[in-house]
């Protein structure tokens, strides 16, 4: 078989050519395969059927590099044959020889599938042989990207699955972190009575922080997260300011990251899911670490210190505190 030519090496004629040619009783291919002999520029394994019922039943029992139709009006009507190949196998080159001229004929092979017309009184054998070989080359390349694209929305798909994969275990963590706080005791107050602790994952974050959250994503999945530091840092703020726990803004994330997966369509999600989740960590660690300070600023309070030449110094009682004395 005749493989596609590369674009940088442009096409060429075949070593070897297995052609069908499907003609009439009155008009045998003895001398199609004279002068495929003569030329001798190509090796051509010719075969030859008659009509239509025994050019199909050729092409369904052998493997063909390309199929020659003589047209024959009211005898052999080239068109509905390449119609019918056409509707069985779209990888086979067809190409229609007749006696019609070609501005006059070849639109109507073209509109019906085939590959080229040639007219047999405009031609030359060596000029068929390079409309064979530009129809092989052509018919490969088709089918190459007909696999290539296949193999694409294949691969699409499979992402898509992924990506549904893992939104369900993100999903699942968060259920699992609801169920685990659900299960911890009550917290014990100062004066020893009980009171029921407020759960973290029972938290709703503010529409508009969702809202800003969702805008962040979109940039970061496009642009990184390198050009997002300042508002990374505001949106870590607010949320903190808001007592927003680590839960409620993994929640968040899923929510926004299922709404983003579902609106791409048949466009690649792995990118998404990729960016997204190094946006969460990065969202949660300086959360966590906003916290933190907050909670030293709250236990661990800052004290005056005393001023350069001060250290040391006793406290005298001032003028008024002695008189009063």
């Amino acid at each position: 078989m005749l493989l596609a030519n590369s674009l940088t090496a442009g096409p060429s004629l075949p070593d070897r050519v297995r052609l069908l040619y499907v003609t009439t009783l009155r008009q045998p291919g003895d001398w199609l395969r004279k002068v495929f002999d003569d030329d001798a520029a190509v090796a051509v394994e010719f075969d030859e059927a008659v009509g239509v019922a025994s050019g199909m039943a050729q092409i369904r029992q052998e493997a063909y590099d390309i199929v020659l139709v003589c047209h024959a009006s009211g005898v052999l009507d080239s068109l509905t044959f390449v119609e019918g190949i056409r509707a069985a196998d779209h990888e086979l080159a067809v190409v229609i020889l007749g006696t019609a001229p070609v501005a006059e004929f070849e639109p109507l092979a073209f509109e019906v599938g085939a590959d080229a017309y040639c007219c047999v009184t405009a031609t030359t054998t060596r000029s068929l042989l390079w409309l064979f070989a530009r129809a092989i080359d052509h018919r490969n390349l088709l089918s190459e990207n007909r696999r290539l694209v296949e193999a694409h929305r294949q691969r699409l798909a499979s992402e898509h699955r992924e990506a549904q994969q893992l939104l369900a275990q993100q999903r699942s963590l968060v259920a699992e972190l609801q169920q685990i706080e659900a299960n911890e005791p009550p917290e014990q107050s100062l004066t020893g009575t009980w009171r029921p602790m407020a759960t973290a994952t029972s938290q709703v974050v503010p529409a508009d922080l969702v809202v800003r959250y969702r805008e962040l994503m979109q940039t970061h999945v496009v642009m990184g997260s390198g050009n997002l530091v300042e508002e990374m840092t505001a949106l870590v703020e607010r949320l903190a300011a808001r007592g927003i726990a680590a839960q409620a803004v993994m929640q968040m994330h899923v929510d926004v990251l299922e709404m983003m997966v579902a609106g791409l369509g048949n466009r690649s999600s792995r990118h998404v899911m990729t960016r997204a989740d190094l946006m969460l960590v990065e969202l949660v660690v300086q959360l966590a670490d906003a916290y933190r300070v907050r909670y030293n600023n709250l236990h661990r309070p800052a004290v005056q210190q005393w001023l350069p030449g001060f250290d040391g110094l006793e406290l005298r009682p001032s003028v008024e505190h002695d008189v009063a004395a």
